[in-house]
């Protein structure tokens, strides 16, 4: 899908347990820095935006919220929505994403929801990209 902002996710960051549950779409929300590319972009609710691990799509989710907050806010749910068992495991995720040098006071983040969209049916992946090919020559040769 041209232009599809992507939310982009690492094992090495998450921790294989995490990365797992994403890949079986249990992960709702991820929690993202004011520089990382995809805050930078600047997302907002209501927009499609393709999941990737480790370079590879995972499908397509809508954005349903962004909330700035201060890290050391972070609770259970926060957790368990972004695929891991308890704080702990999400704080040492966070310190392996780069949020290591200062106390998680200090650190201002994006609280990021999402919803899974339904996987397309392998029978029309082949005609949505044929078609979101042709649109895109339209658009450019139209511009």
């Amino acid at each position: 899908m041209p232009d599809t902002m992507k939310l982009n996710f690492t094992t090495s960051v998450l921790g294989r347990k995490a990365a797992k549950r994403l890949k079986d779409r249990q992960v709702t929300q991820t929690i993202r820095g004011d520089a990382a590319s995809f805050i930078v972009e600047k997302p907002h609710p209501g927009q499609l935006v393709e999941i990737t691990l480790d370079g590879v799509v995972l499908g397509q989710a809508l954005l349903l919220s962004k909330e700035r907050f201060i890290l050391a806010e972070l609770t259970v749910d926060d957790a368990r929505r972004g695929g891991f068992d308890d704080r702990v495991e999400l704080v040492a995720s966070l310190q392996r994403a780069g949020f290591r040098y200062r106390s998680l006071n200090r650190y201002h983040a994006w609280r990021v929801r999402f919803e899974w969209r339904q996987p397309v049916p392998a029978s029309e992946a082949g005609k949505l990209l044929l078609t979101y090919g042709m649109l895109g020559t339209i658009f450019k040769e139209g511009s």
